[in-house]
């Protein structure tokens, strides 16, 4: 059995098998770094110093800010310890 596989520069891979046998992947190894801002549930089109994380409900994303106040309340719940 013949195995040939190809890593592609945009991270896709491409592998073929010459007999027809089956091949299962246990393993996908993506190299590079993961950015938080490529993420499809991070909105950070207002990325500025100081940023920082927030879950906005009504959009189901996170969103970076640098104002906390939430419909005129500011506040950071953090849960009960």
């Amino acid at each position: 059995m013949a195995i040939s596989a190809k890593v592609f520069p945009d991270n896709k891979t491409s592998a073929s098998v010459k007999d027809g046998s089956t091949i299962v992947v246990t393993k996908q190894v993506v190299p590079g770094e993961a950015l938080l801002k490529n993420l499809t549930d991070v909105d950070s089109s207002t990325l500025i110093d100081g940023s920082i994380l927030i879950y906005r409900d009504s959009t189901k994303t996170f969103v970076t800010t640098t104002d906390l106040s939430l419909t005129g309340t500011l506040y950071v719940t953090g849960g009960n310890f």
